[in-house]
C-alpha cells in the first residue's frame, strides 16, 4: 500500500494550484451555463460577503500570535463579524435570506481553515481549501434547504477540528492580538473589500454586463493567482519578502496601464486593464503582508480603509459615468488597491529613518 507523504514540497506545490482553478471552473458553469434563476439576484451578495471574510480570514492570519483566539473577549468581536455584512446588506435593500445563510457559511467556513492553518497542517489546510472551492460557488444556485444542508456539516466538521486543537490555543488579549487583527484587516481592505459594493457596479452596468465582468475577473485573477499562490503560501509561514524595488516598478506600470486604458473603449483594452488591476492586487498584497510580519505601527494601518473609502466615493459619484464606460470603476479599483502599498511603503520608511 502506498504511503501518501503530506509534507512533499511537489504535492503541496500541486494542491495551492487546484482551489483557485476548481473554483473558476464551478463558477464559470453556475454563472454562464446554468442558466438559474436565482444566480442574477444571488451573484453581487455572493462577491460581498466571500470578500468580506476573505478580508476576516487574512486579518487573523498575518499576525503574530494566530493561537490567541481563546475566551469569551473574543465573542464581541466575532458577532460584529457575523453582523456587519447582514446589516449592510440589509439597508442596501438585497436579499436577506441568502445574505444571513450566505454569511453563516463563510462565517463558518473561515472558522475550519483558520483553525487549519493554526494546527499547522498546509496539507489539511489545503485538502479543505480544494473543498471548499467547489462548495462555495455551488451555493449560488440551491434552495435554501441544500444550503442549510450545506452549513450543518460544515458545523460539524468545525466542532471536529476544534476538538483536536483547542488545548494548544491560548487566551484572547485585545491589546496584544485585537491590535493585530484590525491592523491586518484595515491594511487588507483596499485587495479584498471592494467587491463588496458590487451591488452598486451592477446597477450601473447592468446583471448582464456586470455577470460578464465578473467571469473574466475569475479567468483572469485566478490565472495571476496560480503564478502568486505558492509565494503567497510560503509568505504565510515565513514573512520574508524580496526584491521590493523590482515590485515597485512594476505596481507603477500597473497604474500607468489603468490610467491609459481608460481612454480606449474596448473589450481587449478592459480585459487587460482587468489582468493588470489583478496583477496589481497580488504585488500590493505581498507588501503588505510582509509590513504585517515584520511589524507596522496602527496609525499608517488606516490607510487601507481610507482607499476603501475613496473606492466607493468614486464608484458613487460616477456611477453615470461607468454606465456609458465600464473601465472607470476597474481604474478607480486599481488606484485604490495600488497607492495604499506604495503610501505604506514610503510611512514606513519615515518611521525607520526617524
Amino acid at each position: 500500500m502506498i504511503k501518501l507523504d503530506k509534507e512533499n514540497k511537489h504535492l503541496i506545490r500541486l494542491m495551492t494550484f487546484i482551489p483557485p482553478l476548481l473554483g473558476v471552473v464551478v463558477f464559470s458553469y453556475i454563472v454562464k451555463f446554468s442558466h438559474n434563476i436565482h444566480v442574477p439576484s444571488r451573484l453581487p451578495i455572493y462577491q460581498g460577503v466571500s470578500s468580506f471574510f476573505s478580508l476576516i480570514l487574512i486579518g487573523f492570519t498575518y499576525i503574530k500570535n494566530r493561537k490567541a483566539i481563546k475566551g469569551y473577549k473574543l465573542l464581541p468581536i466575532l458577532l460584529v463579524i457575523f453582523t456587519l455584512p447582514i446589516l449592510g446588506y440589509f439597508f442596501a435593500k438585497m436579499d436577506f435570506v441568502f445574505t444571513f445563510l450566505m454569511t453563516t457559511l463563510s462565517f463558518v467556513s473561515s472558522g475550519i481553515l483558520y483553525l487549519l492553518l493554526i494546527n499547522g497542517k498546509v496539507f489539511y489546510y489545503l485538502l479543505y481549501s480544494i473543498v471548499n472551492s467547489f462548495i462555495s460557488p455551488i451555493v449560488l444556485m440551491v434552495n435554501n434547504y441544500t444550503f442549510v444542508l450545506c452549513i450543518i456539516i460544515l458545523l460539524i466538521i468545525f466542532f471536529y477540528i476544534y476538538k483536536h486543537v483547542k488545548n494548544s490555543l491560548y487566551k484572547f488579549c485585545f491589546n496584544d492580538g485585537g491590535v493585530d487583527i484590525m491592523k491586518s484587516i484595515f491594511l487588507h481592505s483596499p485587495f479584498i473589500l471592494l467587491p463588496f459594493f458590487d451591488f452598486v457596479i451592477q446597477s450601473a452596468i447592468g446583471s448582464k454586463q456586470y455577470g460578464d465582468y465578473v467571469l473574466l475577473n475569475k479567468y483572469l485573477n485566478g490565472g495571476i493567482t496560480l503564478l502568486f499562490s505558492y509565494k503567497q503560501l510560503n509568505l504565510m509561514f515565513s514573512g520574508d519578502l524580496k526584491k521590493i524595488h523590482i515590485i515597485i516598478k512594476m505596481l507603477i506600470g500597473v497604474l500607468l496601464i489603468s490610467l491609459i486604458g481608460v481612454f480606449f473603449k474596448d473589450f481587449i483594452i478592459f480585459a487587460i486593464m482587468i489582468a493588470a488591476y489583478s496583477f496589481g492586487v497580488n504585488l500590493s498584497s505581498l507588501i503588505v503582508r510582509s509590513k504585517l510580519m515584520t511589524g507596522i505601527s496602527f496609525t499608517i494601518s488606516f490607510v487601507g480603509l481610507l482607499f476603501v473609502g475613496f473606492y466607493f466615493l468614486g464608484i458613487t459619484l460616477f456611477k453615470f459615468q461607468i454606465q456609458k464606460n465600464a473601465q472607470i470603476f476597474i481604474m478607480i479599483m486599481t488606484i485604490s488597491t495600488v497607492l495604499p502599498s506604495l503610501l505604506i511603503l514610503k510611512l514606513t520608511s519615515i518611521n525607520k529613518n526617524d
